[in-house]
């Protein structure tokens, strides 16, 4: 179970993304999990896993400030 900060990050990230926290979490489990492989297919999957790191990286750098706003703006309107 995640606290609320780490849910709070999830949905940032994820607004950085254009996913949703669960789309998010989905993609980052599923390729996660085939690493943990000790074949082939699990070292590419390691690959992807750092790939979709530096992918969020660089979103985040671009779009962070953007998604902070929109959380903000969401939290305004459901307090």
């Amino acid at each position: 179970m995640l606290s609320e900060a780490e849910k709070e990050a999830v949905d940032r990230l994820a607004l950085c993304m254009n996913l949703t926290r669960s789309g998010l979490l989905a993609k980052i489990v599923v390729d996660f999990v085939k690493a943990t492989d000790a074949s082939k297919e699990g070292r590419n999957a390691e690959k992807h896993v750092g790939a979709y790191l530096a992918e969020c990286r660089a979103a985040a750098k671009k779009r962070g400030a953007l998604a902070d706003e929109t959380l903000s703006a969401m939290k305004g309107k459901t307090q």
